[in-house]
């Protein structure tokens, strides 16, 4: 030992990097970079993509980019132009059914060769339709309609339509929600806003049903105290469901299927094959007012899950008219007289269903403001 001594200690000193995030104004990813602690971080201006209504120009980042302390998070914000006259439209009516129907000037595709629509279910194609014939289209005004008809549970998909002309294509992707916010976010009266705000909540609770995904932006119930009580308002439906004796013994149960064209159906026994076929013939359905209406559909089918079954079947019965009094007369058969708003009443009765039957209440409740009588 040669005597005391005394040691220090080195250091490699490093910078702590943190990860900052770049994102898009609808949540999605732009892009993720790795920063140096005190350095301040920088990115390329974000774009956005116009669409039928606006043109998007990049206003900044939603907060003051500042000297990295830790791991962040910027989303791009954008200031949007309305376009004064667009060439190509859209429109989304609602009737029985909810449709989409894209508008394109007619003088711009002069040289159109074929339209593919196509319906991508969760991101993933389901379904295309091909027009290779502007003929096959409703011409409006300058404009060929191109109609694109959905589910309730399916106005968040996309629809995509791929129009092939001699010197290219052009695409254009939507969707019922999209348009719907379109609305709510636009210049246009309180009732078309409320209508679209049913018409999510509506699709929403379909969704939530059928699929159980929330897998598009929605507008739903305010809160669960405003959910309760549309729930409540629809079980406090007047009940005008009604069928006479001869008819009554012969229905088991009712039901709602929430279709492209949404179906009323009666389930009965007791029918051949050959004795509904022969009923068909012999069914009238008039409104409150005794007017035999055009637009309501009614007929028995052979029920798809059970051969024995057979069932009476209504369709044409628009969002508006939901509280209208339909009778359908069958002669051998009977009478049954309901309204569409009994169904959301059954519906809103049944745990399960609730909130779907209150959305179809307040859809209906919405259209009916939307467009009087």
């Amino acid at each position: 030992m040669t005597g005391d001594a005394t040691y220090k200690a080195t250091f490699n000193e490093t910078v702590n990097a943190y990860t900052i995030t770049w994102l898009n104004d609808d949540g999605s990813l732009i892009d993720t970079t790795t920063v140096d602690y005190g350095t301040v971080p920088t990115h390329a201006d974000a774009t956005k993509a116009e669409d039928y209504a606006y043109t998007y120009t990049f206003a900044g980042w939603d907060k003051e980019i500042a000297a990295v302390t830790g791991d962040a998070t910027y989303t791009a914000t954008f200031t949007k132009t309305e376009k004064t006259e667009p060439k190509d439209w859209q429109s989304v009516t609602i009737a029985d059914q909810i449709k989409i129907n894209f508008l394109l000037d007619a003088s711009a595709h002069a040289n159109m060769q074929s339209i593919t629509i196509t319906y991508m279910g969760q991101d993933k194609e389901v379904e295309s339709t091909v027009y290779v014939d502007p003929a096959e289209l409703e011409s409006e005004g300058g404009f060929y309609k191109v109609p694109a008809v959905v589910a309730p549970a399916q106005i968040g998909d996309t629809i995509k339509v791929v129009i092939e002309e001699m010197n290219g294509e052009t695409e254009y992707s939507t969707s019922i929600a999209d348009y719907c916010k379109y609305l709510l976010d636009g210049d246009f009266s309180a009732e078309v806003k409320a209508l679209a705000k049913a018409t999510l909540e509506y699709g929403q609770a379909a969704n939530d049903y059928f699929y159980g995904v929330d897998y598009y932006d929605h507008v739903a119930f305010a809160d669960t105290a405003n959910a309760q009580a549309a729930v409540d308002a629809a079980k406090a439906i007047p009940n005008t469901l009604f069928a006479t004796d001869d008819a009554r013994g012969k229905i088991t149960s009712a039901s709602l299927m929430v279709l492209t064209k949404p179906e009323f159906r009666f389930y009965t026994t007791g029918l051949t094959e050959a004795e509904a076929v022969a009923l068909n013939r012999k069914i009238t359905v008039t409104n409150s007012a005794n007017e035999i209406v055009e637009t309501v559909n009614a007929r028995f089918v052979k029920s798809a899950q059970d051969n024995d079954v057979i069932l009476l079947e209504v369709t044409g019965i628009e969002a508006a008219n939901l509280d209208e009094v339909y009778t359908v007369t069958i002669d051998g058969f009977g009478t049954v007289k309901f309204s569409g708003n009994d169904f959301a009443r059954m519906l809103a009765n049944n745990s399960e269903t609730a909130t779907l039957g209150a959305a179809l209440y307040l859809y209906g409740k919405a259209a009916k403001a939307c467009f009087p009588a």
